[in-house]
C-alpha cells in the first residue's frame, strides 16, 4: 500500500497521524486484512482488536514513547527479600 493510499485512512482513524509513513502503511494493511477476515468469519472481534492495538500504539507514540533498544540487566540471581 502506498503512503498516499494509507493516508486516506486518516479520516476514519485520525489517530493514525501519530504513526510514521511506514507504520501508517503497515497499519492500513493490517486493518484491511483483519476486516476482511472478520467479515468472512462473520466475527467482528478480531478486527476490533486490531483497531484497538494500533490505536494504542499510536497513543503511545503520541505520548512520547518510541521504539528503543532495551538495555537488559545481566541475568543475575536476586535474593529473596
Amino acid at each position: 500500500m502506498s503512503p498516499n493510499q494509507s493516508d486516506t485512512m486518516i479520516e476514519p482513524f485520525p489517530w493514525m497521524v501519530a504513526l510514521d509513513a511506514v507504520d501508517r502503511a503497515t497499519c492500513a494493511i493490517d486493518l484491511l486484512r483483519s476486516a476482511r477476515g472478520s467479515s468472512a468469519a462473520n466475527e467482528e472481534r478480531p478486527a476490533v482488536a486490531e483497531i484497538l492495538a494500533w490505536r494504542e500504539t499510536a497513543t503511545a507514540i503520541a505520548a512520547g514513547l518510541s521504539r528503543t533498544d532495551v538495555d537488559w540487566i545481566d541475568n543475575e540471581a536476586v535474593s529473596r527479600p
